[in-house]
């Protein structure tokens, strides 16, 4: 039945992720047909740190995991800083390469950006939200590892829908900000996200080792 309810969660968890970004698609259509590609090319600027996250997510379930079984407290929280702080490193030069060839990707895939100076500064300053986006990503990893999945996954949920997605139709629609608004939203949320995961690590007790 625990395995059982664990797969539920997980399930449950991607359908509505995909559904958020669903969604987020859909509040982006209603800018333009030009912030919907260069959307979209943010989107797949981040699958190679994605990729990175989700091996280095895998260790750090292993890992962390071996800690908490062992009922090793300290082990379990040097391990999990470890994997949360490493992860977003790399992630800096990454992002500060593609911040560098941010025009010319953007020319290279839509060639019409030229025409919009304000699409290629938005695409380059998004580039500041990956290694925040990685670290939460590893930092929900972690959470798995010390078996809190009800935890992640409803935090995931909560802040995805509860924050982004509003503040995206609120900045990016309602107000007129565009593709720079539906970004700043996505700041907010992946700042929560990150700071309200990367708090509950903090704070992992004796207690919850004991009762994972």
């Amino acid at each position: 039945m625990e395995i059982i309810g664990k797969a539920v969660l997980s399930a449950s968890q991607c359908t509505i992720y995909a559904l958020g970004i669903f969604t987020s698609y859909w509040i982006v259509g209603h800018l333009s047909v030009l912030a919907l590609a260069v959307y979209q090319v943010i989107t797949q600027a981040t699958l190679i740190p994605i990729y990175a996250a989700n091996a280095l997510g895998s260790v750090a379930i292993s890992q962390v995991g071996q800690a908490v079984g062992a009922k090793d407290q300290s082990g379990a929280q040097q391990v999990g800083m470890k994997m949360i702080s490493g992860a977003a490193y790399p992630i800096v030069i990454y992002a500060l390469l593609v911040m560098l060839i941010s025009e010319d990707l953007l020319i290279l895939l839509l060639g019409e950006a030229l025409d919009e100076p304000q699409l290629i500064m938005v695409f380059t300053l998004s580039c500041l939200i990956l290694p925040l986006n990685i670290a939460g990503a590893v930092a929900n990893y972690v959470l798995q590892g010390a078996q809190l999945f009800g935890r992640v996954w409803t935090v995931s949920a909560v802040t995805q829908w509860l924050v982004f997605l509003p503040l995206a139709y609120v900045f990016g629609v309602l107000m007129n900000y565009s593709l720079a608004g539906v970004i700043f939203a996505d700041f907010i949320y992946r700042s929560s996200l990150f700071f309200v995961q990367y708090s509950f690590w903090k704070g992992y007790s004796e207690p919850a080792l004991a009762n994972p």
